[in-house]
């Protein structure tokens, strides 16, 4: 049975009999469904024969629940009582019981069928006057309307029927009154169903078959595109994937011969695969090897189809009047489909078939239609492959004789797909030896430990390139100095296939830049020591070219800052060879007698008096470490820094071995944790860890066992470093005094220093680009920060 043209909801509706308790709110509620359409019947209820509690009752008979649940839901918002049966002997027991006012019932029902449910209703005397409409799928409708009017049917609506027409068809029987005769079925009824019966099964059964063949025909379709396009993959030339589209399409159709032809710059059609069987003319004497035709014109019947772009059926070629006959050797044409090849809305070709034994039809047509997509997408797939595959040969040749640069590709992890010689060359690996390697191989130790070649294919990635110079290692390890490419690769689909790398050997050149640039640092540096500061300068130069008269000014006060800034510095050296030589000298003289007087008159000496002369002593001692520390302090102004990556671990551990030496009595743990590379002057460096790591010792002292901690970590642009222990710590909001000279947050007769030492590792951290910070709480450790640019800049 044909279900409805319009889709209704699935219910959950038993499939056995069943009666609304309540009309149409026992299923929906108040409100009709959104998914019903309007009708003018919801608001005025038809006039009803008898009524149940006020509602006219129906009885729906139909075995499809999708039909059964439509009538009902229909029929409930009308105001209807209604009962469900999905076969005959259901509605019968239903009848008998509920005595509907009316049955709606499909024609074709298990068990018995419709016309035989309305005889054994007219059979029974209690319920022969029960009216009935057939809702059934049109079928002999002639015959059906005379049997079933024969049998007292009040009405055949045809499946599908709208719902407005449904109900006013019912609204009509309902008021008509007329009870159906119960009489006995007219002479030749049993024939007549019977032969209704048969007919509707032949129709059905004509139908599946009809069905089967368009669904198997399709079936070939699809599994032929499907060839087809697998083809396209394992054929190694275009002349095989021809032969295999061709015989596809010869299959669908039982042709038994045809060909492929493509339309060139002339205009004319140049095949790309012909039957074997089709043009023995064109077969290669003594090898049976094909020569595929060229440069055909485009005309007879295959001229209508690339002209045009629509497909052509010849199934009588010698009365069409495009025929033109065919050369010498091709077979007789009984039967002719021609189909266009399109690619981006223009012809590009046609597929010819020829003979089918009982000519083409549009079945043909579509299955070629369908088929011809398949057929210009492989060939295009072919060709696309073959000239990635030339392109890379020439590619791969091209690269092969290039020898001053490293030029090989990497796939998206950043292994090494191919080598040139010039990579050979320049990194002394072979081929053999490196393919399939990660390109890590390349860097220097630094770099990996920083992760700088994952932050190289990060950037290539994104922004699709990457460029930059920087230290190389060859086989072997030694260093070169690198000029490198690389650009990320991505296919049709913007997915990522790998990277291209070309790398340069640049040492030379840099050699020659970095002598420059160390003149020019040279200069600098004297620079900043005859001005006060270089920002000063180029903003008074910037001001001197823009006005004269400032010009003049600017110059005298220019050479009036030298002056003075060469009489500070003559004044510094002075002053620095007045300590080292003039304070010195006396202060060793008063430590050298004050030892004397201990060695030799001690005896002679009271408490309170060796008491004095210790004293004495001990303030020459500090009076000796406080001239080493101003002098210090006052070189690093002056003294160059020569910055490189060190492994700021290692100088802590050398640092700290030495206090372990002047500490032999302590009880030390040191921890050091990750520590990134430290771009910056190792000597000076050494001395701050050397003044960091001394304090942590110093004022963890009253510890039973000091606890110092060294760690890192980078964050945006630069690298901070910590020192920490589990000291005395400090008053936070004496934080600011710390790094000032002879500051002290604590007593000289506690803790030992000049309170230099701090100062010390600011100016060398600031001389760095660098800045110190310190936090701590009393009695719970101190932690004293520094940062450094990553790369020193």
């Amino acid at each position: 049975m044909k279900a409805p043209a319009w889709a209704w909801p699935s219910s959950s509706a038993s499939s056995t009999a069943t009666a609304a308790a309540s009309g149409p709110k026992a299923r929906w509620g108040k409100e009709r469904p959104s998914f019903l359409p309007s009708l003018k019947m919801w608001e005025s209820p038809p006039v009803m024969k008898k009524r149940v509690n006020g509602q006219a009752t129906i009885l729906i008979v139909e075995d499809r629940e999708v039909d059964r649940e439509m009538l009902t839901i229909v029929l409930e918002h009308a105001n209807y009582r209604v009962l469900e049966a999905v076969d005959s002997l259901q509605a019968l027991e239903l009848a008998r019981t509920q005595r509907p006012d009316l049955i709606i019932a499909d024609v074709l029902l298990p068990k018995i069928d419709g016309y035989q449910l309305v005889r054994e209703l007219r059979a029974d005397p209690e319920i022969s006057g029960t009216t009935v409409i057939f809702y059934t799928a049109v079928f002999n409708e002639r015959e059906a309307r005379e049997l079933a009017g024969e049998l007292g049917v009040a009405r055949i609506l045809s499946k599908p029927m709208e719902p407005e027409k449904i109900l006013e068809n019912v609204s009509e029987v309902l008021k008509s009154q007329v009870v159906p005769p119960a009489s006995p079925p007219p002479a030749g009824f049993e024939q007549k169903h019977l032969q209704l019966l048969v007919d509707k099964l032949i129709g059905q059964v004509k139908a599946l078959q009809q069905g089967e063949e368009r669904l198997q025909k399709k079936n070939e379709v699809l599994q032929g595109i499907n060839r087809v396009l697998h083809e396209a993959l394992s054929h190694e030339t275009e002349e095989n994937l021809g032969e295999t589209c061709l015989t596809v399409a010869e299959e669908l159709t039982g042709s038994k011969f045809g060909f492929i032809g493509e339309l060139n710059r002339a205009g004319k059609m140049d095949d790309l695969a012909i039957s074997y069987l089709g043009w023995e003319a064109c077969k290669i004497p003594g090898t049976g090897d094909l020569v595929l035709p060229q440069k055909f014109h485009v005309h007879g019947f295959y001229g209508t189809c690339l002209r045009e772009g629509r497909s052509e059926i010849v199934n009588d070629p010698g009365n069409h009047p495009d025929r033109i006959g065919t050369p010498a050797g091709h077979p007789p044409i009984d039967a002719f489909l021609g189909v266009p090849l399109k690619h981006n809305g223009n012809i590009i070709g046609m597929v010819g078939l020829g003979n089918k034994e009982v000519g083409y039809t549009d079945a043909d047509r579509e299955a070629i239609e369908a088929l011809a997509p398949a057929i210009v997408e492989a060939f295009l797939r072919k060709r696309t492959e073959e000239a990635l595959r030339e392109s890379e040969e020439r590619f791969r040749l091209l690269l092969s004789g290039v020898k001053d640069y490293a030029i090989f590709m990497l796939d998206p992890e950043g292994r090494v797909v191919n080598w040139n010689e010039g990579a050979q060359r320049i990194k002394g690996w072979t081929a053999e030896a490196i393919v399939g390697q990660h390109f890590t191989r390349f860097f220097t130790s630094e770099a990996i430990a920083a992760g700088h070649p994952q932050r190289v294919l990060e950037i290539a990635a994104d922004q699709g390139h990457f460029k930059e110079e920087g230290w190389r290692v060859r086989k072997g390890g030694k260093r070169f100095w690198a000029d490198i490419t690389i650009t990320a690769l991505y296919d049709d689909q913007n997915r990522l296939r790998g990277f291209a790398k070309i790398t340069r050997d640049i040492t030379e050149r840099k050699q020659q830049e970095d002598e420059r640039q160390k003149f020019l640092t040279e200069q600098q540096v004297l620079t900043e020591e005859l001005t006060a500061t270089n920002e000063e300068l180029a903003a008074q130069a910037e001001e001197l070219t823009v006005q004269k008269e400032e010009l003049e000014k600017l110059n005298y006060d220019l050479q009036s800052q030298r002056q003075l800034l060469q009489s500070a510095n003559d004044e510094l050296e002075a002053f620095s060879y007045s300590v080292s030589h003039d304070l010195k000298t006396p202060i060793r003289a008063i430590k050298g007698f004050s030892r004397i007087l201990m060695e030799e008159s001690a005896v002679r000496l009271d408490a309170e008096g060796l008491r004095l002369l210790n004293v004495v002593v001990d303030n020459t001692n500090l009076m000796e470490e406080l001239i080493e520390d101003l002098l210090a302090l006052s070189r690093l102004g002056r003294q160059h820094v020569r910055k490189s990556f060190i492994n700021l671990a290692v100088v802590t551990e050398q640092v700290f071995e030495k206090i372990m030496v002047q500490e032999p009595k302590r009880d030390l743990r040191l921890m050091v944790g990750d520590l990134p590379p430290c771009f910056c002057d190792r000597s000076l460096i050494y001395q701050v860890m050397e003044n960091l790591l001394t304090n942590a010792v110093k004022f963890s002292k009253s510890k039973k066992t000091g606890i110092i901690e060294v760690g890192g970590k980078t964050e945006g642009k630069e690298n901070i470093y910590y020192v920490k222990d589990n000291g005395v710590g400090f008053n936070e909001n004496y934080v600011g005094n710390l790094f000032r000279p002879f500051q002290r947050l604590h007593r000289r007769e506690e803790y030992e220093g000049t309170g230099v030492g701090l100062s010390i590792v600011k100016r060398i951290i600031e001389r760095h680009c660098g800045r110190v910070w310190a936090e701590g709480k009393v009695n719970e450790g101190a932690i004293f920060y520094f940062a450094l640019p990553k790369n020193g800049a």
